[in-house]
């Protein structure tokens, strides 16, 4: 009876155990970049998640600890008004590097890796922005998300998880593309004759084939003093 129930609380073990929590972070983006109607703005994104120990990669990375990288907000900012999104601008995609040798080569391994989910990982922001987008900035937000057993752990992390960039779009600004010449830009802008154009464009060699990302300028900017 009693003796045999003091035994039994003697061969009892406790064990505490400690689940070690994610802590996501993206690597600093530049705070402003600038940007003109016609060419396409690319931009890194990176994300790693060594845990709230501080590990090295390749240990929690074996253990299932993974990265993504998510568009979190874009605020879109006038004179006038901010209006914030959860969606990016139109014509503005995140995925993942077209380019392999854009990729990081994870902890272990020989050779870049271009998934969706790693711990180094890497997504491309790619953006051609398009007329009436001009004029405006950009505040462009992005999070890095953990992932274990591949389920995400949205939400989970400080503040290290967030990183944002401003892009600014060139007012009266467009880049040529595919086939255009100065005649077709100052027909696209409404911008009168293309002598008028090229007025504001001297250093144009040839007006009739203008070379793919040219960056013409379609109209006077003004600036006012205070």
């Amino acid at each position: 009876g009693a003796s045999r129930a003091a035994g039994n609380l003697r061969t009892r073990l406790c064990l505490q155990m400690r689940v070690i929590m994610p802590a996501p972070r993206i690597t600093d983006l530049p705070p402003l970049l600038e940007a003109t109607v016609g060419c396409t703005v690319r931009l890194l994104v990176n994300a790693s998640d060594p845990t709230e120990l501080g590990a090295r990669l390749e240990q929690v990375r074996g253990r299932g600890y993974l990265v993504a990288v998510r568009a979190a907000n874009a605020t879109t900012v006038s004179v006038y008004r901010s209006v914030t999104s959860s969606l990016l601008p139109d014509g503005a995609a995140l995925g993942l590097p077209s380019d392999p040798a854009l990729c990081p080569t994870p902890p272990n391994r020989t050779a870049p890796s271009c998934l969706p989910a790693e711990n180094w990982v890497a997504y491309q922001l790619t953006w051609q922005p398009r007329r009436l987008q001009e004029g405006f900035s950009y505040r462009l937000c992005f999070e890095a998300v953990a992932q274990i057993q591949g389920l995400a752990m949205v939400g989970i992390g400080g503040a290290a998880r967030f990183s944002c960039t401003t892009v600014t779009l060139r007012r009266c600004a467009f880049c040529a593309q595919a086939g255009d010449s100065l005649d077709s830009v100052a027909k696209l802008w409404r911008a009168g004759s293309w002598l008028t154009l090229w007025s504001g464009n001297h250093g144009l060699s040839n007006v009739d084939a203008l070379a793919v990302g040219t960056r013409i300028q379609v109209g006077a900017v003004l600036a006012t003093g205070g």
